[in-house]
């Protein structure tokens, strides 16, 4: 009897000692996610960077005007949206000084330095050229372009103007990702063997409208389009370049043209990757929904748990091949992945670089050659931009601008 006593009370103190560090876990959560998502009115250099955002875009909240409150070197001056209205309750919600007509209106307006394009896919070549022909620095959303020729000439435009041009992958700004890439570099598991990132959500329907623009052709949408320019990323980057041959891409279909899932199989040098992004993905296991990167190497093998927004929670777990573990976290100053890529940004316009060491435009056109590659092996077309076939047309933009 006082066996079974003694192992209940060992049982309950277990128990409680899980639910304590749990407890724990999501208190430090919640206080992360409450910093970074606190605005700040602090006070600002006497010439901050002053940028302009296209686009009345939920992601440009928190992926540009949270984080650029917090510096003192950046300040959001202006916010220009096809509708007016949107622009100044934009404006009014977040305390930005302009509301423009339209676009073309910020990009000519002299007191603004830089351009932030968080536009539909469809509209990033179009847009982003406009401003780096007018001389503007410009941070631009993924995917940077709708495929890998308009990726080199938008490119080639910002180097011959000498101006900075970033392709938003905000994660790969952040302390732990790059230590994760410092231990792959260091040879600590070994020479890799294959590299695998998977990013799976539920099914559209529940996250999204009909409607969404990531379904959209016309505005080069699709899931490898969203999700997957994330996946083809951190698997080229881990794997040191463009992939020399994509082996196998399948598509699941939601409509003519646009994948709802893709999972797409590639060779490197000695390596294997594969890529698996869709919004098919039941809720349960939760542990499903979860962006994880795996990397096998001779002597043992890495997971990083939610790589792309390691600000919120991560993991980094080795398991060598003699059956040791350990595992790391960094969170340091304990800024959102955005500000670290907002503070990148403002210091390639500081130091006068047109492409960024972390995330180069080399990096970003080879991301769009392998994402028209795996669309291709898919049996499927590559995407446009809006305008950029001659059936486009003026009319058509306006339509699909109005469910934005």
């Amino acid at each position: 009897y006082s066996f079974f006593v003694s192992c209940s009370h060992e049982q309950e103190e277990q128990t409680e000692r899980k639910t304590k560090k749990n407890t724990r876990r999501k208190m430090s959560i919640i206080g992360r996610v409450i910093k970074w998502q606190r605005s700040s009115r602090g006070d600002k250099d006497d010439r901050p960077i002053r940028i302009g955002v296209l686009g009345a875009a939920r992601i440009a909240s928190h992926g540009l005007v949270v984080p650029a409150s917090q510096m003192r070197s950046v300040k959001v001056t202006g916010i220009a949206a096809r509708d007016h209205s949107r622009a100044k309750e934009f404006a009014k919600k977040h305390n930005i000084e302009r509301a423009f007509h339209d676009y073309q209106s910020l990009i000519d307006d002299p007191e603004i330095d830089a351009v932030y394009i968080p536009l539909p896919n469809g509209l990033h070549y179009q847009w982003a050229m406009r401003a780096i022909e007018a001389g503007k620095s410009v941070l631009l959303e993924k995917p940077c372009t709708s495929n890998a020729e308009e990726a080199k000439k938008l490119f080639a435009l910002a180097r011959s103007k000498n101006v900075a041009l970033l392709e938003a992958f905000h994660f790969r700004f952040h302390p732990a990702v790059l230590r994760m890439k410092e231990i792959i570099d260091s040879g600590e598991i070994g020479c890799i063997r294959s590299i695998s990132a998977t990013i799976t959500l539920p099914p559209s329907s529940l996250l999204l409208a009909e409607n969404d623009i990531r379904f959209n052709y016309e505005l080069a949408g699709g899931t490898l389009m969203d999700l997957g320019g994330y996946a083809c990323n951190i698997v080229r980057w881990i794997g040191g370049g463009n992939p020399i041959e994509i082996i196998s891409a399948t598509a699941q279909m939601k409509s003519p043209q646009i994948d709802q899932a893709m999972a797409a199989e590639m060779r490197f040098p000695s390596i294997t990757g594969k890529i698996k992004v869709s919004f098919t993905q039941s809720y349960w296991p939760p542990s499903n929904m979860v962006p994880c990167v795996e990397i096998v190497g001779e002597k043992g093998t890495l997971v990083m748990s939610n790589f792309i927004a390691p600000h919120v929670w991560h993991k980094i777990a080795i398991t060598f091949k003699d059956g040791t573990k350990r595992s790391e976290q960094r969170y340091e100053q304990g800024w959102s992945t955005y500000r670290y890529q907002l503070e990148e940004f403002v210091r390639m316009i500081q130091d006068e670089e047109t492409s960024s060491k972390l995330m180069s435009h080399g990096d970003s056109i080879g991301n769009m050659q392998t994402i028209d590659s795996i669309y291709r092996t898919a049996g499927m077309n590559v995407r446009y931009s809006l305008g950029s076939k001659p059936q486009d047309d003026e009319e058509d933009e306006d339509e699909y601008m109005m469910t934005l």
